[in-house]
C-alpha cells in the first residue's frame, strides 16, 4: 500500500482546523521545550573545566645583559640567575606553592639524622642533546663548583659536602654535620659532563657553550641576537618538548635587554615588550593601562643600618643606638623614597618568611627623647653613613640624615660602586654604619648574617655581632628538622637579637611586576627573590581548552 506524506497545504489546513486553546498549548509546549534545551545546553558548558593548554608568546624586558648561561656561574649577573632556572635542572625544584619537589630526581631519602641525602633519578630526565641524565652528571657539576680552580660563586654553599655515584641510578651526599636546610642547595642546575668535561678551568669562563647551553630544563635557547658593538641585546627560548615535569604552556619566548630603567619602561609603554620585574616605583604608580595586572610582591629581603663598633667607639652605647632609631620616622621614609612601595622592617627575619615573629617589640618613633641624650654631649656625635652608588640607598641615606641631624648629631655620608662596597668597606668591614641590603629565603637560615663564627670574610655578619645564645639557636635551627621546634629556636633568636640591636631594620621594597593580562596563571606569593621568578613561568599560560 502506497503511503502519502501530507504536504504544506495540508499542514496549513490543519492549523486553521485548531481551535484558539490548542494553539496557545502549542506555543507555550515550544517555549518550555526550548527553555528545556537552553538549560541543558547551559549544564554542559557548566560541566567543562578550562584547563591550560600549549600556545603563545611572551616577551619580557630587563635591564643589562647575559654572560653565563650556565648555573655554576650564573650567579654573578642577576639576568643569568634568572633565566637559567628555565634552560637546565636541578635535583629538586620549587612548585607554584614554594615548595620543593622532586624534579630531575625521582625520589630521595634522608639518612644519618640529616647527614647522609640519596636521590634515585627519572629514567626519563634527558639532556636535550638526546643524552640521558645521568649520576655522573650530578657528581661533575658538585665537584665543579667546590673546585676553587673554577671560581664559582655557589662553592661556599657547598663545603664539606661529599658526593658520590651510588649506582647507575641514584647520587648521595655526605655532610659532616646534619643541615635541614640542605634541599635547598640540590636545586642548582646541573650541566651535562658529556658536554663540559674536556674543558679546563682557564677557558671554562670563555667557553662558547656559556651562550649555547645544553640544559634539560623546559626550555631552549633557540637565538641570540646582539647589537652592533656585540651587545647582546635579544634572547629567544622554544619549549622544550621532551620535559618531563608540569608544563611549560607557552610555546616561545622572548627576552629583550635595555642600557637603563628609562628605556626598559619606554619599551613597555610601545608595547615592546609585555613583562617588566623591578620596576621604579614612580614607572609603577604611572603606568596605567588596562592590559596589564601590576604585582606587589613582598620578598624575604630587609635593609638595614648596620653598626660597627671597633670603627666607632660610641656605636658600643646601647643609648646611642636606642637614640638613633628612635629617630627613624620609618613609614616617612617609606613614603618619600618609594612612595610607599615598601614595608616597615623590625625583625632580622622579615615577614615575607616562614618563622617571622610578629610579636616583637618596634622602637617607637621618638625624636625627643633622642635629642635630650644628644644635647647632654658637649661635642654633637658624629656618624659616618656608607652605601652603595644608587638613587634609593642614596635618597635613604639622605633621609636618614636629615633625621639625625635634626636631634643633634652630626651625619656624613660616603658612596661606594659595588666593587669598592663587597672588596673594601665590606670585605674590611671599614664602615661605622653600613645602609646595606640581605636577602634570606621563604624558609629562612640567618646563620651567615648573624653567627659569631661569620664576622670575618667570607661572612657576612656585617655588625661584627657576638652572642653565645644567638649562636646556639642558630646551630640549633639547622640541625633541627622538627619544624615547630625550629620555629620556636628562631622566634628566640628574633628577640635576643632585636634587644642587643646591632642593625636598625628598616624596610622591605616590594618587588613591582607589571605583566599583561594575556599571561594567565602567573603567582609569584612564593617568591623568595627576583631572579627566582621565573620558576614558576612553567605554569603560565595564554591558551584554555574545555574538558568534561
Amino acid at each position: 500500500m502506497k503511503i502519502s506524506l501530507p504536504n504544506i497545504s495540508s499542514i496549513q489546513s490543519l492549523v486553521t482546523y485548531i481551535q484558539s486553546w490548542e494553539r496557545l498549548a502549542l506555543k507555550l509546549f515550544s517555549v518550555v521545550a526550548f527553555a528545556a534545551l537552553l538549560v541543558l545546553l547551559v549544564f554542559q558548558i557548566g560541566a567543562q573545566n578550562l584547563e591550560p593548554t600549549t600556545g603563545g608568546l611572551y616577551k619580557e624586558g630587563m635591564v643589562g645583559t647575559v654572560r653565563y648561561l650556565n648555573p655554576i656561574l650564573a650567579s654573578i649577573n642577576e639576568n643569568d640567575r634568572t633565566l637559567v632556572p628555565l634552560l637546565f635542572s636541578g635535583l629538586m625544584r620549587y612548585d607554584k606553592q614554594g615548595n620543593l619537589v622532586p624534579d630531575l630526581a625521582e625520589s630521595f631519602a634522608i639518612g644519618e639524622f640529616g647527614k647522609v641525602y640519596d636521590f634515585e633519578l627519572r629514567d626519563d630526565a634527558m639532556w636535550q642533546d638526546g643524552y640521558r641524565v645521568t649520576p655522573d652528571d650530578i657528581v661533575f657539576t658538585i665537584k665543579r663548583i667546590q673546585n676553587p680552580d673554577y671560581q664559582s660563586p655557589l662553592r661556599f654553599g657547598w663545603e664539606g659536602v661529599t658526593v658520590e655515584k651510588v649506582d647507575d641510578h641514584t647520587v648521595r651526599f655526605t655532610l659532616v654535620d646534619p643541615y635541614s636546610l640542605f634541599l635547598e642547595n640540590t636545586t642548582v642546575g646541573i650541566i651535562p659532563q658529556h658536554v663540559w668535561e674536556n674543558i679546563d678551568p682557564l677557558t671554562f669562563p670563555l667557553a662558547d657553550l656559556n651562550l649555547k647551553p645544553i640544559g634539560s630544563g623546559p626550555y631552549v635557547l633557540d637565538a641570540i641576537t646582539r647589537r652592533a658593538d656585540g651587545i647582546i641585546d635579544a634572547m629567544t627560548m622554544v619549549r622544550n618538548t621532551e620535559y618531563r615535569g608540569t608544563g611549560p604552556y607557552l610555546d616561545r619566548l622572548e627576552f629583550h635587554f635595555y642600557d637603563t630603567d628609562e628605556s626598559l619602561f619606554d619599551a613597555l609603554n610601545r608595547g615592546e615588550v609585555e613583562g617588566v620585574g623591578g620596576i621604579l616605583p614612580d614607572q609603577f604608580l604611572s603606568f596605567a593601562p588596562e592590559r596589564a595586572s601590576k604585582q606587589e610582591i613582598l620578598l624575604p629581603r630587609y635593609f638595614a643600618l648596620f653598626f660597627n663598633k671597633e670603627t666607632n667607639t660610641m656605636l658600643a652605647n646601647a643609648n646611642i643606638r636606642t637614640a638613633l632609631a628612635q629617630s627613624i620616622d620609618k613609614q616617612q621614609l617609606i613614603q618619600q623614597v618609594f612612595r610607599g612601595e615598601a614595608k616597615p622592617v623590625d625583625s632580622p627575619i622579615p615577614e615575607a618568611t616562614r618563622y617571622y615573629n610578629p610579636n616583637l617589640p618596634a622602637v617607637a618613633f621618638d625624636p625627643a627623647t633622642a635629642e635630650t641624650l644628644f644635647a647632654s654631649y658637649a661635642t654633637p656625635p658624629a656618624f659616618t653613613i656608607t652605601t652603595l652608588k644608587d638613587p634609593d640607598l642614596l635618597a635613604a641615606a639622605s633621609f636618614i640624615r636629615q633625621a639625625w641631624e635634626a636631634v643633634g648629631a652630626s651625619v656624613t655620608i660616603e658612596t661606594r660602586n659595588p666593587i669598592e662596597l663587597r672588596d673594601e668597606v665590606i670585605k674590611n668591614r671599614e664602615f661605622q654604619i653600613l645602609l646595606f641590603g640581605q636577602s634570606l629565603k621563604r624558609n629562612p637560615d640567618p646563620f651567615s648574617f648573624w653567627h659569631s663564627s661569620q664576622i670575618k670574610e667570607p661572612g657576612l655578619n656585617l655588625s661584627q655581632y657576638s652572642n653565645s645564645e644567638v649562636d646556639r639557636l642558630l646551630e640549633d635551627s639547622r640541625q633541627i628538622f622538627d619544624d615547630s621546634v625550629r620555629q620556636q629556636k628562631l622566634e628566640n633568636f628574633q628577640e635576643l637579637l632585636t634587644n642587643d640591636m646591632p642593625a636598625i631594620f628598616l624596610y622591605s621594597p616590594y618587588y613591582l611586576y607589571i605583566i599583561d593580562k594575556k599571561i594567565k596563571g602567573v603567582d609569584m606569593t612564593a617568591l623568595s627573590s627576583a631572579d627566582e621568578r621565573f620558576y614558576f613561568l612553567p605554569y603560565w599560560y595564554i591558551n584554555v581548552r574545555r574538558t568534561f
